[in-house]
């Protein structure tokens, strides 16, 4: 009886420990230490056809929700078109792969822009609800960032 107690015990005592060893690679994938948290500025001028379109971009992201605030002007080689507007979304995370979808976007009272205007020049989730846009992020060693949509950079984002 005493040792099958014993045994009993021991059985316990090793089924946690393995349990243990086994959930630590898994919950690691979540740990704080893995959220993405960072404030980045930068600049972005698109250039297609007759269209130039120069912003000044600002990223929030803090874990699992994030904002784009992004304002300057659109030139489509007829007119001149302020831009002004805000995409708050929500964040998925895999290494340096990031999937954003798009909450809410707010546009300025300031924004003159009409959409078709826009919409080839810059992602569908920075201009319409629901969508989603993936990208990678790479720290650099002076605490900045460079956005890649592949495998060529998309832009330099400095931290604030």
């Amino acid at each position: 009886m005493t040792s099958k107690r014993l045994l009993k015990q021991i059985s316990f005592v090793f089924i946690i420990l393995a349990i243990a060893i086994l959930a630590k690679p898994i919950l690691a994938l979540y740990s704080p230490s893995q959220r993405l948290n960072l404030t980045c500025n930068a600049n972005l001028t698109v250039i297609k056809m007759n269209s130039k379109l120069f912003l000044a971009i600002k990223y929030y992201i803090n874990g699992n929700n994030g904002i784009i605030n992004y304002q300057g002007i659109l030139d489509d080689g007829e007119d001149i078109y302020n831009v002004s507007r805000a995409a708050y979304f929500k964040v998925n995370r895999f290494k340096k792969m990031v999937n954003i979808k798009t909450s809410e976007i707010t546009v300025s009272p300031a924004d003159d822009t009409p959409l078709d205007k826009i919409e080839n020049l810059i992602p569908a989730a920075y201009l319409v609800k629901d969508q989603n846009f993936k990208f990678e992020i790479y720290k650099q060693s002076n605490n900045s960032y460079i956005f890649s949509t592949g495998y060529i950079p998309s832009f330099h984002c400095s931290v604030v």
